[in-house]
Formats: structure tokens, sequence, C-alpha cells
């Protein structure tokens, strides 16, 4: 009886795993960066960073917002409260039809701290199946970068979290019998976690517009005296 229910439950696992493509989630050392403060990258130290990646096929909404190059240093450092919001929005609901990648064999969503010097490795080094994804089939990948403060992207963008992302990418997972490539440096890039810059509400500005327009009458009235 016990031997029937491991070999059913061994069946039930590659019948969840058919089809759905096999990922390296291993990008090496100089990924993952980080501002100083004050507008300086630096590579991320171990363990300050959430890392996860979507799928999906076509452009991604997040192309929008970072000018199709991810969050490095070849873009601006700074992004605004409202685009990080953004963001958050449309990798949360899927934007797009891209998914945050949810580990098929566990069922968990993918996340995994960084390493020494920005690398990531996910899931000891292995490859893993992603649910939603297809064996030998292009999909375009993103990486995702949020504070390790919060275990979870929710987490994160319940908070107002800052949030990082890569360049997006074409990645080919396979069935399992050949092994998947390896995120390299080159089909990656680097990418960094970007400060908010607050940006002043619509009230403020006209209160301050306001405060201009006053101040000039008044001189303007001191002056006629």
């Amino acid at each position: 009886m016990k031997k029937t229910l491991l070999s059913l439950t061994v069946i039930a696992a590659a019948i969840s795993s058919f089809a759905q493509g096999d990922f390296y989630f291993n990008p090496p050392a100089s990924t993952l960066w980080e501002t100083n403060g004050s507008g300086t990258w630096v590579k991320a130290t171990p363990n300050s960073l959430e890392t996860s990646f979507l799928i999906g096929s076509g452009t991604s909404p997040l192309e929008s917002i970072a000018a199709g190059t991810g969050t490095n240093a070849g873009t601006a450092t700074f992004i605004t409260t409202a685009q990080d919001t953004a963001a958050w929005n449309d990798i949360l609901n899927s934007t797009g039809g891209f998914i945050l990648a949810t580990n098929n064999g566990t069922s968990a969503l993918v996340t995994q701290l960084n390493g020494a010097n920005g690398s990531i490795t996910y899931n000891g080094g292995a490859s893993f199946y992603v649910t939603g994804s297809t064996a030998s089939a292009a999909t375009s990948v993103v990486l995702i970068s949020w504070p390790a403060a919060y275990a979870t992207p929710v987490l994160a963008a319940a908070a107002g979290a800052p949030l990082g992302w890569s360049q997006e990418f074409s990645y080919t997972p396979q069935s399992g019998v050949t092994a998947p490539a390896s995120m390299t440096s080159s089909l990656v890039g680097n990418f960094g976690l970007v400060e908010i810059t607050a940006t002043p509400e619509p009230s403020t500005i006209a209160l301050a517009g306001l405060g201009v327009s006053a101040l000039v009458a008044f001189r303007r009235r001191n002056s006629s005296k």
C-alpha cells in the first residue's frame, strides 16, 4: 500500500511538471547594485535585497517606466513615488500578461536573498520548473529586487518600498532532459535598487504658486508707496 502511494505521488509530481519549463535562477556577481543615498551605485551587500523574476510574452509594462533598459546605471538613478507605485501595481496585478515566477515543485513564489557582490543563487544552484512556462518555448523575463526587510513582493508593495528591475530578456527553459541555460551577465545585464524621490502633490504645488503670487503682489504694492 505504501509503495502504491509513493508511486502515485511520484507520478503526480511528474504530471504536474510535464511541459513546464525548467529554469536556472543564477545570475552572477555584479548583477545586483544599490545606491548609497546620494545617487552612486555600489554592489549589493550580501542578504540586503530579495529578488524574483517575471515571465511573460511581448513587452513588459515596466519598459515604459525604465526606458526599456531596467533601473541600471544607464538610466536615471531615481524614480518618483508615482512610478514606484505604478511598477508595483504592474507586477502584482500581472499587467500585460507578465506574472511572478512560481516554483512548480513547492507552489511558492520564487524569491532569493542576494549573495556576495550582487550575485543570485536560487534553489542551491539547481534548476527548477516554473508554473505557467512552457519547455523549449522562449519567454520574456524581467528580474526584480526590493529591500530584504520585506519577505514578499506583496509586503514590499504595501510598504511603498523601493524597487529595481532588470532589462527585459529572452530565455528558453528546457524540459528537464536538457539542462537550461544559465542567466549570464550578458543576458540579464546589471540593475539596481533605486532611490525614490518625493514628488509634490498637486495641491502643494498650487499652494506654492499662490504663495509666490502673493509675495510678488506684496512687493509691488510696497514699491508703489
